[in-house]
This record gives structure tokens, sequence and C-alpha cells, in this order.
């Protein structure tokens, strides 16, 4: 068979080495041109704007250091950390060492903004996760019992579920009510009517900022 092959065809096998040999010095040549590429870039000098770069502060509100931030309020709560742990030497070495770029905010920094916020979200995550009361259950009772669990938004409902000390509110609501069934519209259902009035107060509160 081999001797038929060579007698017979000996061009087409010359072809197909001929193929192999140029892949072969092909796939030779791009691994060669890539390790130079790697070499060249080991090398590269870096510039005056990259030194810079590297060696520049952060802002306390640039979103590397507030991720670090989160991790100090975390810790804090976590691992039952003084406030003062952000003024300890050695914890300021350390994250100096690890971060360089990172400036370490005080410890009244880390209680009003970071753990209050970390609270706050935590907070609706889990209210968010309750279940509906009943219809026919106390509001007011309810709350008054979960006031601890819950003290942001507790605060909230106090605000707005008390009874309001004039008429002035209720006036207006009224007023408003009756722009919403005007004679143009004097089918719409109540849900309908109750979510207008709902936006037509709370979009003007975001300032129509609600995406």
């Amino acid at each position: 068979m081999l001797k038929h092959l060579h007698t017979q065809h000996r061009k087409e096998l010359q072809k197909e080495k001929d193929e192999k040999r140029k892949e072969e010095m092909k796939r030779r040549d791009d691994l060669t041109m890539k390790r130079a590429k790697i070499v060249r870039d080991s090398f590269k000098q870096q510039t005056l704007h990259d030194i810079v770069a590297e060696n520049k502060t952060w802002d306390i509100n640039d979103s590397r250091a507030q991720r670090i931030h989160k991790y100090i309020g975390e810790m804090v709560a976590i691992d039952l950390q003084p406030f003062s742990v952000v003024e300890d030497l050695g914890f300021k070495r350390l994250l100096k060492h690890i971060c360089p770029n990172y400036i370490i905010p005080s410890r009244k920094y880390i209680k009003e903004n970071i753990v209050h916020d970390i609270y706050r979200k935590i907070e609706m995550e889990k209210y968010q996760k309750l279940k509906n009361i009943k219809c026919n259950d106390y509001v007011f009772q309810w709350w008054n019992s979960n006031k601890y669990e819950f003290l942001i938004l507790a605060s909230l409902t106090r605000k707005y579920l008390s009874a309001p000390p004039s008429s002035v509110e209720s006036e207006r609501l009224f007023s408003i009510g009756g722009n919403i069934y005007s004679p143009s519209r004097n089918r719409l259902k109540g849900e309908t009517g109750e979510m207008l009035m709902f936006l037509h107060y709370n979009l003007r509160i975001l300032g129509l900022k609600y995406e």
C-alpha cells in the first residue's frame, strides 16, 4: 500500500507534506509573535499619566472607596468592632499596605453614612419579604409591636399615618378628587382614581425620577 502511494501518488503525498510543513511553520511563527508581544508588554514604559493615576488617592465618594467603606461597616456590625477601629494604628497600616490609594474615613462617617445606609437597605429588604397583614388587622397596633424591628419605617408611619391636626389636608384631597372625577371622567373605577391621586402627589415628590 505504501509502495503504491509512493509510486503512483508521489505528487499528492509531496503536496500534503508541504501543506503540513507550512501549517507547522505558521503555528510556530504565531507562537513566536505572541511570546514577543508578552515580552514587549512586560517592558513597556509607563507614562507619567499612568504613574500619577496609580498613586492618586481615591475620593471618599469614589466607587472603589465606597466598596471598602461598605466592607468596614459590615465588619463593625458582624464582628462587633467599635467604630474607633478605623483610628487604630494597626488597622490603618494594614489598609495602607493592601490599598495605598484608599483613605480611611472618620468613625463619624462610617457610623452616620455607611452603617446607616446598610441598615436602611436591609430593613427595607426584610420588610418587603413580610407577608401582607389582613385587611381587618389594626395597622397601628402592628407597627407599635414591630417598631424596634423597623426603626426607620416605624418613624415614617408615625409621621404619615397619624391623624392630621387640621382638616386642610383632607379638604385638599377632596379637592383633588373632584378634579379627577370631572364630568368628562365620571366613569372611573375607584382603584383607578386612587392610583391617579397617588401619582399626582408622589410624582412631584420624586421629581419624576422613579426608574
